[in-house]
């Protein structure tokens, strides 16, 4: 296994994400949804082996493959994870896996249950520890390249500490479930004993408050830490706030926010990976190209790994408009996005 963590984040380059596929939330007629159903839930064709060399062509080391595990649970039988759903999974890991790149599998929308609270902690741990014992276990002879994360943005959600930094017990929580998940994929050996895990701090929330509070379970030497930063909010997320971007005072802000977090990381002596960050489409693409252009390079300075948000959806001003690749046509909408990306790469 590879076992520098920080020759790892170097290696992984830069990343794209696979959203609103294995993702997606559970259809109205769940239990006789086909797993082809599934997947296509939030209107997403079935993801193929040509869509990922694409993304490959176009330059990127890392995919990340965002999988919500919830919808195909039983959870009258010890939360077993159905074998069809984890073989589908599986196949579209290894069209990354063969091809060389670095893949990570994560714990997505799992918000019906996972929430950071105190109430029912003990069958919260119980259903994330069965759930990475039964996916550690499948993949556990798979080399450095297969990444875990741990959980994705869990937070309190609905209320007023849902998308800042949380509350001091939130963050413990948070602490307390890194930490199950992490000794559970450990205790399955193989190539997990030493693999790359990424866990996430409270909400996967950009602020120095939430990575100080992060503990690294058992000081583990293979943990990298992840955040979203979608920064600033304004621009890159609300569909009729500004559209342009550039000023010397837009670039000191982004650097100060990134400096911050680094050297909170810093602290932890771990790396940081930015699992996710992005625009939305507000007919700006030269704005946007230059905002991801500064933003990777400058994470590049950090030892920082970004990977971009890709959801295929493409509704100008729209607050979901993420989309870059179209999955059906096999071609980048935004190709100026992504070549101004690879040119800092």
């Amino acid at each position: 296994m590879n076992n520098d963590i920080f020759e790892t984040i170097r290696d992984m380059k830069v990343g794209w994400n696979l959203g609103n596929s294995l993702d997606a939330t559970a259809p109205e007629n769940k239990d006789t949804a086909t797993i082809k159903e599934f997947e296509e839930y939030w209107g997403n064709p079935v993801t193929t082996k040509e869509m990922i060399l694409k993304v490959k062509e176009a330059g990127f080391n890392t995919i990340r493959v965002p999988v919500t595990w919830w919808k195909k649970i039983d959870s009258n039988n010890n939360y077993q994870i159905d074998p069809e759903w984890l073989k589908r999974v599986k196949e579209v890991v290894d069209y990354v896996y063969e091809e060389g790149l670095y893949v990570i599998i994560d714990a997505h929308h799992e918000d019906d249950w996972l929430i950071p609270v105190i109430d029912n902690l003990d069958e919260r741990i119980a259903i994330l520890e069965s759930i990475w014992k039964q996916v550690s276990e499948y993949f556990k002879d798979y080399d450095y390249h297969l990444i875990f994360e741990t959980m994705n943005e869990v937070r309190l959600i609905g209320t007023e500490f849902e998308w800042n930094e949380g509350t001091k017990e939130a963050r413990e929580i948070i602490n307390i479930l890194n930490k199950a998940a992490v000794e559970t994929i450990r205790k399955t050996g193989s190539n997990n004993a030493d693999r790359t895990i990424i866990i996430p701090v409270y909400g996967a929330k950009a602020s120095d408050i939430a990575v100080n509070d992060l503990e690294i379970p058992n000081d583990d030497e293979h943990i990298i830490i992840s955040i979203h930063a979608y920064h600033p909010y304004f621009f890159c997320m609300v569909p009729d706030e500004t559209n342009v971007w550039g000023t010397k005072e837009e670039k000191e802000d982004l650097i100060n926010v990134l400096n911050s977090l680094s050297n909170a990381a810093a602290k932890k002596k771990r790396p940081i990976v930015i699992g996710e960050f992005g625009t939305i489409d507000k007919d700006n693409e030269n704005d946007r190209a230059e905002y991801i252009k500064f933003y990777v390079d400058e994470c590049r300075k950090r030892n920082i790994t970004c990977i971009i948000w890709d959801n295929n959806q493409y509704n100008t001003f729209e607050w979901n408009s993420f989309g870059l690749l179209d999955r059906i046509q096999l071609e980048w909408k935004h190709k100026k996005i992504i070549d101004s990306l690879m040119s800092v790469v």
